[in-house]
């Protein structure tokens, strides 16, 4: 099975993208198992927690990395 690749220039918009699904993954498991444990239900509970976080998470990353990229460039010095 041969993986079809994207072009480059989706890179900007796929690495928040990914990387939003992975973080909002874990703190929302993280939250949900500290309030109610890791019982039959934690699904359940977890996986509309982790819905709503990823909506406002992804935009958010689009948002805010532009921000975060120029602060970066400002608190590292150049090679």
């Amino acid at each position: 099975m041969q993986l079809t690749r994207l072009p480059a220039r989706y890179a900007g918009i796929l690495m928040p993208f990914l990387l939003s699904i992975v973080m909002t993954m874990v703190v929302s498991a993280v939250a949900t198992w500290r309030n109610l444990g890791m019982g039959a239900d934690f699904p359940t509970h977890w996986l509309p927690a982790w819905a709503m976080s990823w909506t406002i998470a992804f935009p958010t990353l689009l948002l805010a990395l532009p921000l975060t990229r120029r602060l970066v460039r400002l608190l590292v010095r150049a090679a």
